[in-house]
């Protein structure tokens, strides 16, 4: 699998996404290349130690997503 890079606007990683999760609203990802970006964002803000859910930046993804693939949320 190769890798994608990708680009999060600083203006969608904290409060949309938060007001989403607080309400138990789902964040819907349309497209593999956007799942790949959140999800590697997710772990990226994770790893951090991070407050958001998602790191704003340019990035590459490369994790390869599969069968079993456990998410940060």
């Amino acid at each position: 699998m190769h890798s994608e890079g990708y680009e999060i606007p600083r203006r969608n990683c904290g409060t949309p996404l938060a007001w989403a999760r607080e309400a138990g609203r789902p964040v819907l990802a349309i497209g593999t290349t956007v799942v790949r970006a959140l999800e590697d964002s997710a772990l990226r803000a994770a790893e951090s130690g991070s407050a958001n859910l998602v790191l704003s930046g340019k990035a590459e993804a490369r994790l390869f997503i599969v069968p079993g693939f456990s998410s940060v949320s």
